[in-house]
Protein backbone atom coordinates (compact mmCIF):
# COMPACT_ATOMS: atom_id res chain seq x y z
CA UNK A 1 0.00 0.00 0.00
CA UNK A 2 1.72 3.44 -1.15
CA UNK A 3 1.51 6.65 1.05
CA UNK A 4 -1.18 8.94 -0.48
CA UNK A 5 0.11 12.60 -0.63
CA UNK A 6 -2.37 15.96 -1.00
CA UNK A 7 -1.98 19.87 -0.25
CA UNK A 8 -5.23 20.97 1.18
CA UNK A 9 -5.52 25.08 1.37
CA UNK A 10 -6.71 26.32 4.39
CA UNK A 11 -6.93 29.93 5.38
CA UNK A 12 -4.23 31.26 2.57
CA UNK A 13 -1.74 28.28 3.63
CA UNK A 14 -0.83 24.89 2.17
CA UNK A 15 -0.41 21.99 4.37
CA UNK A 16 0.51 18.43 3.33
CA UNK A 17 -2.32 15.88 4.44
CA UNK A 18 -1.16 12.15 3.93
CA UNK A 19 -3.88 8.88 3.95
CA UNK A 20 -3.15 5.17 3.23
CA UNK A 21 -5.72 4.83 0.74
CA UNK A 22 -9.18 5.12 -0.83
CA UNK A 23 -11.33 2.75 0.41
CA UNK A 24 -15.30 2.26 -1.43
CA UNK A 25 -18.67 2.60 -0.27
CA UNK A 26 -20.25 -0.27 1.22
CA UNK A 27 -23.12 -0.64 -1.71
CA UNK A 28 -20.51 -1.08 -4.44
CA UNK A 29 -19.80 -4.47 -3.88
CA UNK A 30 -17.66 -6.84 -1.50
CA UNK A 31 -14.20 -5.33 -0.90
CA UNK A 32 -11.88 -6.47 2.15
CA UNK A 33 -9.57 -3.23 2.59
CA UNK A 34 -13.07 -1.48 3.03
CA UNK A 35 -13.94 -3.90 5.62
CA UNK A 36 -10.64 -3.88 7.50
CA UNK A 37 -11.18 0.16 7.90
CA UNK A 38 -14.48 -0.20 8.75
CA UNK A 39 -13.24 -3.23 11.56
CA UNK A 40 -10.84 -0.47 12.48
CA UNK A 41 -13.23 2.37 12.73
CA UNK A 42 -15.11 -0.34 15.14
CA UNK A 43 -12.26 -0.50 17.43
CA UNK A 44 -11.51 -4.46 16.62
CA UNK A 45 -8.12 -4.73 17.98
CA UNK A 46 -6.70 -6.94 15.10
CA UNK A 47 -7.17 -4.34 12.70
CA UNK A 48 -6.41 -1.21 14.76
CA UNK A 49 -3.00 -3.10 15.30
CA UNK A 50 -2.36 -4.01 11.47
CA UNK A 51 -4.05 0.20 11.14
CA UNK A 52 -1.24 1.44 13.52
CA UNK A 53 1.81 -1.04 11.82
CA UNK A 54 0.75 0.24 8.42
CA UNK A 55 1.18 3.74 9.02
CA UNK A 56 4.44 3.29 10.51
CA UNK A 57 6.01 1.66 7.97
CA UNK A 58 4.14 3.81 5.29
CA UNK A 59 4.99 7.52 7.11
CA UNK A 60 8.59 6.27 8.23
CA UNK A 61 8.71 6.73 4.12
CA UNK A 62 7.58 10.35 4.34
CA UNK A 63 10.27 11.12 6.73
CA UNK A 64 8.29 12.98 8.94
CA UNK A 65 10.62 15.94 10.79
CA UNK A 66 11.00 15.83 14.72
CA UNK A 67 8.04 17.71 16.33
CA UNK A 68 5.78 17.90 13.32
CA UNK A 69 2.07 17.82 14.48
CA UNK A 70 -0.61 15.19 13.81
CA UNK A 71 -4.01 16.31 13.24
CA UNK A 72 -6.62 14.03 13.00
CA UNK A 73 -10.14 13.59 11.04
CA UNK A 74 -13.36 13.99 12.78
CA UNK A 75 -16.00 11.47 12.83
CA UNK A 76 -19.63 12.21 10.97
CA UNK A 77 -21.12 12.53 14.85
CA UNK A 78 -17.86 14.52 16.08
CA UNK A 79 -17.28 18.27 16.82
CA UNK A 80 -14.29 17.49 18.38
CA UNK A 81 -11.80 14.74 18.79
CA UNK A 82 -13.11 12.28 21.23
CA UNK A 83 -10.24 10.22 23.58
CA UNK A 84 -10.32 6.82 23.08
CA UNK A 85 -11.22 6.30 19.48
CA UNK A 86 -9.13 4.13 17.05
CA UNK A 87 -7.92 7.11 15.31
CA UNK A 88 -7.14 8.61 18.37
CA UNK A 89 -5.48 5.71 19.58
CA UNK A 90 -3.98 5.60 15.78
CA UNK A 91 -2.61 9.53 16.12
CA UNK A 92 -1.38 9.15 19.52
CA UNK A 93 0.93 5.97 18.06
CA UNK A 94 2.39 7.76 15.42
CA UNK A 95 3.08 10.75 17.55
CA UNK A 96 5.19 8.42 20.17
CA UNK A 97 6.82 6.59 16.90
CA UNK A 98 7.35 10.23 15.20
CA UNK A 99 8.00 12.29 18.38
CA UNK A 100 5.36 14.05 16.71
CA UNK A 101 2.94 16.12 18.60
CA UNK A 102 -0.90 15.07 18.69
CA UNK A 103 -3.39 18.24 18.85
CA UNK A 104 -6.48 16.78 18.71
CA UNK A 105 -8.13 19.89 20.06
CA UNK A 106 -6.99 22.20 17.05
CA UNK A 107 -9.60 20.41 14.40
CA UNK A 108 -13.38 21.49 14.75
CA UNK A 109 -16.47 21.26 13.80
CA UNK A 110 -19.90 23.66 13.42
CA UNK A 111 -21.74 20.82 14.01
CA UNK A 112 -22.56 16.58 13.01
CA UNK A 113 -22.54 15.79 9.31
CA UNK A 114 -24.17 13.29 7.92
CA UNK A 115 -22.10 9.90 7.35
CA UNK A 116 -20.55 10.10 4.71
CA UNK A 117 -20.53 6.63 3.13
CA UNK A 118 -23.76 6.98 1.37
CA UNK A 119 -23.20 9.94 -0.48
CA UNK A 120 -22.19 11.09 -3.62
CA UNK A 121 -18.71 13.29 -4.35
CA UNK A 122 -20.78 16.64 -4.85
CA UNK A 123 -22.84 15.69 -1.89
CA UNK A 124 -20.10 15.23 0.46
CA UNK A 125 -18.43 18.50 -0.60
CA UNK A 126 -21.72 20.06 0.08
CA UNK A 127 -22.16 18.42 3.71
CA UNK A 128 -18.95 19.41 4.40
CA UNK A 129 -18.82 23.13 2.82
CA UNK A 130 -17.62 25.29 5.73
CA UNK A 131 -18.05 22.86 8.57
CA UNK A 132 -14.34 22.73 9.80
CA UNK A 133 -12.19 25.62 11.46
CA UNK A 134 -8.83 25.93 13.23
CA UNK A 135 -9.24 26.60 16.90
CA UNK A 136 -5.29 27.74 17.47
CA UNK A 137 -2.97 29.80 14.61
CA UNK A 138 -1.27 27.01 12.82
CA UNK A 139 2.26 28.56 13.56
CA UNK A 140 3.75 25.41 12.02
CA UNK A 141 3.43 22.39 9.28
CA UNK A 142 0.52 20.17 10.67
CA UNK A 143 0.27 16.71 9.09
CA UNK A 144 -3.78 15.84 8.36
CA UNK A 145 -4.87 11.99 8.79
CA UNK A 146 -8.50 11.98 7.32
CA UNK A 147 -9.96 9.14 5.09
CA UNK A 148 -10.09 9.75 1.61
CA UNK A 149 -14.17 10.60 2.00
CA UNK A 150 -12.86 13.39 3.80
CA UNK A 151 -10.79 15.04 1.26
CA UNK A 152 -14.37 16.69 -0.09
CA UNK A 153 -13.47 20.71 1.04
CA UNK A 154 -13.15 20.15 4.68
CA UNK A 155 -11.80 23.40 5.72
CA UNK A 156 -13.74 26.87 5.14
CA UNK A 157 -13.12 28.18 1.87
Amino acid sequence: MALQIQDLVCNSGKFRHYYLCHYRPKGSGPDELSESIIQFKNGNSVHLNVWIECAILELAKAQIKKGSTIVRALGHLEQEAVSGTSLDILCKKLAEKFQAQYTPSVLKKTATTTKMASLKRNERAEALFNRYSFQEMISRKYWSLMTSSQQAQPFAR
